[in-house]
């Protein structure tokens, strides 16, 4: 599951634990079980990633028997978004030279 939230929201350690209760909540509920062995979380490489509210909410679900291990890893510093970015970017092009085509007609004809 990839969750990606716009700069509007307050960001911090209770929004990324919200996010990782709720893809854990549905991801049982979708497969209707009750136990899951290992929980492998990636999160950006920010300081608020790496915060006591993350670690101690993660603690707790081991702890009580939902997963046996948990392994977070985060991206290396200075990754880059390149293959959405360009995805957008061809759809942002594509976008622009209907709207483009459309002015002309109007204003040419």
């Amino acid at each position: 599951m990839c969750i990606s939230l716009p700069d509007l929201e307050k960001q911090g350690g209770n929004l990324t634990v919200e996010c990782i209760l709720r893809g854990i909540d549905f991801a049982m509920k979708e497969r209707e079980i009750d136990y899951i062995r290992n929980l492998y979380i990636q999160l950006d490489n920010v300081s608020s990633n790496k915060c006591f509210t993350i670690y101690s909410v993660l603690i707790e679900l081991i702890k009580n028997g939902i997963f046996k291990k948990v392994k977070v890893s985060y991206l290396v510093v200075g990754h880059t978004h390149e293959d959405i970015d360009a995805l957008i970017g061809m759809q942002l092009i594509f976008i622009l030279a209907i709207i483009l085509s459309c002015l002309h007609r109007f204003y040419c004809y």
